[in-house]
């Protein structure tokens, strides 16, 4: 019997140890998966036939004229950058984004009573309780009067650009007549061939199949206990 109890007990430790590490990786997987979801991607919000970006990572819009048109309202009171895919080669330095040097820097920056729009500096004043819409384009782009900032041709394929943004809410940038791409779905063969009726018998061993593995590892456990529980009584 104190053989037996020993035994027991061994494969009741190695077990408890096993459930604890498969608990431990599905922690660190649903790190991961939040990490690629907040971190990588980027928020868009559609204001209109406006998007309003948000949020730092990649996201890729529609531009319903072929323009990347931006607005920037006099409101900014922080910093913004919005990286976008270009058909340059040669990106002048200061414009290169950081990170992705092949992609196009548009950088808007307040500093006291001047917003920035890349080294060309914008007084509040001028905007005149509005916001401005600079067109991007190669060379330079006026933002208004006379105040011009550097910049690249953009690359839009069918309408659709992509761009890398490091948004602060305090300075908020949107792209003006755009909507948030979504790609084409994959389309069928017009051949179907119909799904054979399952029985119930599948349907329950299919509903049995999904019961996670870890439920199985915590009645395992249960009866491991009952088991010792036993074993000190006797």
């Amino acid at each position: 019997m104190k053989l037996c109890f020993k035994i027991l007990f061994c494969f009741y430790v190695v077990l408890s140890l096993e459930f604890l590490d498969a608990t431990n990786d599905s922690l660190i997987l649903d790190g991961n998966v939040y990490d690629e979801v907040n971190g990588l991607l980027s928020d868009g919000k559609q204001i209109g036939s406006d998007v309003e970006l948000s949020g730092s990572g990649s996201i890729n819009l529609t531009l319903n004229d072929g323009e990347l048109i931006f607005k920037v309202c006099s409101t900014c009171a922080a910093t913004s950058r919005v990286c976008f895919e270009t058909t340059e080669t040669r990106i002048q330095k200061k414009l290169q984004c950081s990170g992705i040097p092949s992609y196009c820097t548009f950088e808007v920056r307040n500093e006291d009573a001047r917003i920035f729009f890349g080294d060309a500096p914008v007084y509040k004043s001028v905007f005149g309780g509005r916001c401005l819409r600079p067109t991007i384009h190669g060379g330079e782009v006026l933002a208004v009067g006379t105040n011009m900032f550097d910049s690249c041709e953009p690359k839009i394929v069918d309408k659709m650009i992509k761009l890398y943004v490091s948004i602060d809410p305090l300075c908020p940038i949107t792209v003006i007549n755009a909507k948030i791409h979504a790609p084409p779905t994959t389309t069928t063969s017009p051949t179907k061939v119909p799904q054979p009726a399952q029985s119930p018998s599948k349907d329950n061993s299919a509903e049995a199949s999904s019961f996670p593995d870890w439920g199985y590892a915590i009645i395992g456990i249960a009866l491991l206990i009952v088991i010792l529980f036993i074993g000190f009584v006797v």
